[in-house]
């Protein structure tokens, strides 16, 4: 009687684990706007925060715990938000050592205390402007430089590997560098301006695609997808069949059968025939980013206007559109 006992109060804990769960569960969508970053609850749909930030928004990441978020504000202002508090709570400036920096790129290191930042600095020496673009690891406590290297000319966005042992910078090819050594030092490049290949990767959903950067780029023959797998660090090419479809940026499903892109028309791309499902002219204009809630049942696109328009990622019938504080240039998800 008593393990028959037992095994129903087990039960019973099991499926209070399991009605609990899914309602502790959130997530939200951060704008990047500005002078502000926006803060949208994907179960209300409503503007839950206005965090202000000096100048616009850029680049955007967090910890891997969901404790804080850096942004870039005026390309070279890095701001420290706590993610449970929702409020700024450290400032500084990678402009320094005489140097004006402007980053394309910003990655968390896997200690947590530094960042990798891919820029293109400027300053005036004896009356002569000098202008370099490097890759640069900086402390995460005041912005000094910790190491430094030149980085090719063009590269618009880096890429963490998780082992913390190799940084991919991503412009008009794609350069893998060594971190584990002293110096960094490209080990390998992967050409795709030779190629044909045209790719204009400054949108960043790696951790909305479960550890996978992907973006859109184009031949002149067709359109695909090139993804880079920040877990075995493999890249792949995958051409889309059929005439192409102009998009920023694209973004996977949940389960990675479909993927979505916006520009002007929001794109469902099938992936497993690889051809493009169905376009529907975008409801407010031109956005720059479409970001699916982890359940699948919705579609988030903004930015390119003030407004986020809220989307059924079954029907794409328009379901909400939310009025924001400024134009954003991307969103992001974060999932507690």
């Amino acid at each position: 009687m008593n393990n028959r006992m037992s095994v129903v109060f087990a039960a019973l804990v099991l499926c209070l684990v399991a009605l609990i769960g899914p309602a502790d569960a959130k997530e939200l969508i951060f704008t990047e706007g500005y002078n502000a970053v926006e803060v949208i609850d994907t179960d209300s749909d409503e503007v839950v925060a206005k965090i202000p930030i000096d100048g616009f928004v850029r680049e955007t990441v967090w910890t891997s715990d969901n404790k804080f978020m850096y942004v870039t504000g005026k390309r070279h202002i890095i701001f420290k938000i706590d993610l449970q508090q929702l409020k700024v709570v450290k400032t500084f400036d990678a402009n320094q050592d005489g140097w004006k920096r402007n980053i394309w790129g910003f990655v968390l290191a896997n200690d947590g205390k530094s960042a990798y930042i891919n820029s293109i600095d400027r300053k005036v020496d004896g009356g002569e402007v000098l202008v370099r673009q490097t890759i640069s690891e900086i402390s995460l406590e005041d912005g000094k430089v910790l190491r430094s290297m030149t980085a090719p000319w063009g590269v618009a966005t880096l890429i963490h590997m998780q082992n913390g042992k190799m940084l991919y910078a991503l412009g008009q090819d794609l350069h893998k560098i060594d971190l584990t050594q002293k110096e960094m030092k490209i080990v390998a490049t992967v050409p795709l301006f030779h190629k044909g290949i045209n790719i204009l990767p400054i949108w960043h959903f790696t951790r909305e695609n479960g550890g996978i950067f992907m973006a859109n780029y184009y031949t002149p023959q067709f359109m695909g997808l090139l993804a880079i797998d920040t877990s075995s660090g493999g890249v792949t090419e995958r051409p889309i069949k059929g005439p192409p479809v102009m998009a920023y940026s694209f973004t996977y499903s949940a389960d990675r059968k479909k993927a979505y892109g916006i520009m002007e028309d929001l794109i469902v791309l099938d992936l497993e025939t690889n051809s493009v499902a169905k376009t529907l002219a975008n409801a407010e204009g031109t956005s720059y980013s479409v970001i699916p809630t982890s359940d699948g049942k919705k579609l988030y696109v903004g930015a390119g206007g003030s407004t986020i328009t809220v989307y059924d990622a079954e029907t794409l019938k328009v379901l909400k559109v939310l009025q924001t504080h400024a134009d954003a240039v991307s969103l992001r998800k974060v999932s507690f």
